[in-house]
């Protein structure tokens, strides 16, 4: 007689041909779904309520799944099902993600490591916090800005300092800070916090990554700066 799969999958261990097989016997064989494979996991309350809103959007990001022993998360992953209630015995919620497997990778039964994402990824802006004053209204810093020639009253092109009232986010560690108004990647942000600047006053900025005897002809100079990463 032939039998047919219902599914398409690997075939398991089978009983030996000649013996003896009825519908009340043990299983011929078994079958198991290869690919795509499911991985089940649980999630705690608290971090299931800050993902929630990401891995549930239409553009959700893909879930990150590594084998045991495996370096980092190179495998893909999207979540394909969350439970409908926290388990009260635990706190957690159970999930389960979908993942192709058309290489055979993953085994069915296999341990994996998962990591999701909480948040999006986006481009910030960092200053080093020397560079950082505060006026009676404002967190602010100076720029060190290009000033063109004027042909009309023969002003020859100056570098100045330039005020910039700022908006400032959250300290990310290592002595920055993320802006959030007020610059532009790619300004010079001056460092030197012991001098006294104006608006307009010309400075000479140097790199502050580089001692000033590393500056081909660069003499004393009044205003360190650093590029706004």
């Amino acid at each position: 007689a032939k039998v047919e799969a219902p599914i398409a999958g690997r075939v398991g261990r089978t009983v030996a041909a000649g013996n003896l097989v009825s519908p009340a016997g043990p299983a011929v064989t078994t079958l198991i779904a290869v690919d795509p494979v499911y991985v089940t996991f649980d999630l705690d309350e608290r971090t299931w309520t800050a993902a929630r809103a990401l891995l549930t959007a239409k553009d959700a990001p893909h879930l990150q799944v590594a084998l045991d022993g495996e370096a980092g998360y190179p495998h893909r992953a999207a979540l394909a099902f969350a439970d409908n209630r926290v388990d009260p015995a635990t706190g957690t919620m159970r999930l389960r993600a979908r993942l192709d497997n058309t290489d055979g990778t993953f085994i069915p039964g296999s341990y994996v490591r998962v990591r999701l994402p909480v948040t999006v990824e986006q481009p910030r802006l960092l200053i080093d916090e020397r560079a950082i004053a505060s006026d009676q209204t404002n967190k602010y810093v100076y720029v060190a800005e290009a000033k063109p020639a004027d042909a009309a009253t023969n002003a020859p092109a100056v570098t100045i300092a330039a005020y910039r009232p700022i908006v400032l986010g959250p300290a990310v560690g290592d002595g920055l800070r993320i802006v959030a108004e007020g610059l532009k990647a790619g300004e010079r942000v001056i460092l030197d916090r012991a001098k006294i600047f104006f608006p307009g006053m010309p400075v000479a900025p140097i790199d502050a990554a580089t001692p000033p005897a590393e500056q081909p002809g660069a003499g004393p100079a009044p205003a360190p700066a650093s590029d706004a990463p």
